[in-house]
């Protein structure tokens, strides 16, 4: 993995961990599930419209809910979609 990606997904990270901490009122790491902090299909939808705000990347309530809902496995989801859409501009 290139530093640049790197560096993308610790930028997306730190701004997916201060968009869950604002709308559960909880602090948050990377690692945390979002159902373990209390999130529900509301929170997701509030969390949601901030994602989409702030990475023009959008997700769906049921995302929140898998196994592996924590900021560190969107900010993935996020670098994956913002490489393919640079792949398919290219």
């Amino acid at each position: 993995m290139s530093n640049e990606s790197t560096d993308v997904d610790r930028g997306a990270g730190e701004q997916l961990r201060q968009i869950w901490t604002d709308v559960l009122q909880v602090p948050v790491g990377t690692e945390d599930m979002f159902l373990d902090l209390g999130g529900d299909s509301l929170s997701a939808m509030m969390c949601i419209a901030r994602i989409r705000n702030a990475f023009g990347v959008g997700f769906e309530v049921e995302d929140f809910f898998m196994n592996d809902a924590t900021v560190a496995s969107f900010a993935s989801e996020i670098n994956r979609r913002r490489q393919r859409e640079v792949s398919c501009t290219r």
